[in-house]
């Protein structure tokens, strides 16, 4: 399993995973330092075997994968959740072109991506206004939340179910009406994030 922009994600702790299952963790060095600190802290403990691999994803990041001891021949499960909009265009299709070139038959990917209507004039109008009023509510009781709008790229760019498909996956997308439907959570507002699930063939 490889989860790339971990953040402060904690499946590596929290799930069941089949034994003998290696979770490596890709994410800015100091984000992971952060994170190990606090879980031993807390006495946590991996329930899998876990690498953590300090990499920012702009650069070499595959080199530093295989350098923690990923081995491309055994069929992996990926996911980039949350990740798409702090990468440009570019960025994004190296990203999926790297993980296709390190991904053999059956392996996995789980990506959350936005469709077209997220980046639509109205759409980022409301979400402006909505992380605007959370900004000055912050900042009323005194605490900075910076502009989150601000580290992302907002930019045409590849659609992801279309590279994956041209690429050799078999994809399934669902949209996050329907995930929250499934899993009993809130249906979000205005919002057409999908999660397309794909496979290699």
């Amino acid at each position: 399993m490889v989860i790339l922009a971990a953040g402060l994600d904690t499946r590596a702790w929290r799930l069941p995973w089949i034994s003998g299952t290696t979770v490596y963790e890709l994410d800015q060095p100091k984000v992971l330092e952060f994170k190990a600190e606090v879980l031993e802290e807390h006495h946590a403990r991996p329930a899998a075997r876990y690498v953590g691999v300090p990499v920012d994803l702009r650069h070499d990041w595959p080199q530093a994968l295989r350098a923690s001891g990923f081995d491309p021949t055994v069929p992996t499960a990926w996911l980039a959740e949350g990740l798409l909009p702090y990468l440009s265009a570019d960025d994004q299709d190296l990203l999926f072109a790297r993980i296709d070139g390190l991904s053999v038959a059956a392996s996995r990917l789980a990506v959350e991506a936005f469709g077209p209507e997220f980046f639509s004039p109205a759409n980022l109008t409301r979400r402006r206004q909505g992380i605007e009023a959370l900004r000055e509510a912050a900042t009323a009781k005194g605490v900075t939340v910076p502009d989150i709008e601000a580290l992302w790229y907002l930019e045409p760019r590849a659609d992801v179910e279309q590279w994956l498909q041209g690429r050799g996956w078999a994809v399934s997308v669902a949209g996050s009406a329907e995930l929250m439907a499934r899993y009993s959570g809130p249906r979000p507002r205005a919002r057409r994030t999908c999660r397309a699930c794909s496979s290699k063939r």
